[in-house]
């Protein structure tokens, strides 16, 4: 779903589809005289220009990262997110956070989804959830998708030949007790 041309490049083409905006970076992106907070609100509606260019109904979620990580850290300016979970709130579009990079205390929080506020649908989550141990990686899924799912007569098929593999879930359950019991997030 990303925008970075040099993934394309060598693997896939880039789904016309699939929309982007500006990145919420305002030292890349601000304009001279900017505030931080201004920058943020601009760099937000950059979104809801975009919803009503291909049209709400054409629009089914927003996917980012809290805090971009394979883009260069960028750290989004505190008006960001509050503004973003505004306006697909308005629109009632779906939030994707991607959060195999900031989740399970990265940023002070167990999500930086907390960190900022904001009420994502699905979380992506990998990496830290084991400390790196062992590959692991989930998809976090609030009530309205379950509701959706189970709202349909048929099974929702699914699944993946090495998915919830016990070793790889025990680490992670063991490296989450062992981060509670150090309070490692908040300290």
């Amino acid at each position: 779903m990303s925008g970075m041309a040099h993934m394309h490049a060598h693997s896939y083409p880039l789904y016309e589809r699939f929309r982007h905006i500006m990145d919420p970076y305002w030292y890349g992106e601000g304009k001279d005289g900017e505030s931080l907070a201004d920058f943020g609100l601009r760099a937000a509606r950059a979104l809801e220009d975009e919803i009503l260019a291909v049209g709400p109904e054409n629009v089914a979620a927003f996917a980012a990262e809290p805090v971009q990580g394979a883009g260069g850290v960028k750290i989004p300016p505190e008006t960001y997110w509050p503004e973003v979970q505004r306006i697909i709130d308005k629109y009632g579009i779906l939030l994707l956070a991607d959060e195999v990079i900031t989740g399970f205390g990265r940023i002070g929080t167990w999500f930086a989804s907390q960190h900022y506020r904001i009420r994502p649908n699905l979380i992506t989550f990998a990496k830290a959830v084991t400390s790196g141990y062992i590959p692991l990686s989930g998809v976090l899924v609030d009530d309205k998708i379950v509701a959706a799912l189970l709202a349909h007569e048929d099974d929702f098929h699914h699944g993946y030949t090495f998915s919830g593999h016990p070793v790889a879930c025990a680490v992670a359950l063991k490296n989450l007790e062992i981060m509670e019991e150090e309070r490692l997030v908040p300290r």
